[in-house]
């Protein structure tokens, strides 16, 4: 009995530890039948709302890697509009991370998963779907502001 019980315990935190790891490591911009927006994707439509662009730039030092992702997006358009300058210690930062093995989780849809690292994401081709859903979704909120 003792065994069940302690299996139990563990699989329920298990549980709870991996929707955790994928609520902060999660870009959706339409998930489910509600076609929800993930938590970091609400985080930085806020930020964006309020014209916060400090707040958006110490997401690069974040340990969620969704809000990493979603601030790179955003900081270089706001660079390339002359909205802001990135310096040269945040354009480093940039492009180590571009450049890493970090993850981020996709959601299309109710049931379909997706696991992707950011030096997939930033490749050269610049082509892949969550960039360029990435860089709608802030150009769109950027304007509409």
């Amino acid at each position: 009995m003792k065994h069940i019980v302690f299996a139990s315990v563990f699989l329920v935190a298990l549980n709870l530890y991996s929707q955790d790891k994928f609520e902060n490591h999660n870009v959706s911009f339409d998930c489910g039948i509600s076609r929800n927006k993930s938590k970091a994707v609400l985080h930085m439509e806020q930020l964006m709302v309020e014209k916060d662009f400090d707040a958006i730039r110490s997401n690069l030092q974040s340990k969620q890697t969704a809000k990493q992702f979603l601030a790179i997006v955003i900081l270089e358009i706001l660079n390339n509009k002359n909205h802001i300058q990135l310096d040269s210690i945040e354009q480093d930062r940039i492009n180590r991370l571009k450049q890493s093995g970090s993850i981020i989780f996709t959601c299309s849809g109710c049931v379909y998963q997706e696991v992707n690292q950011f030096e997939g994401i930033f490749s050269s081709d610049n082509n892949h779907f969550l960039l360029k859903s990435a860089k709608e979704w802030a150009y769109k909120k950027l304007n509409n502001n």
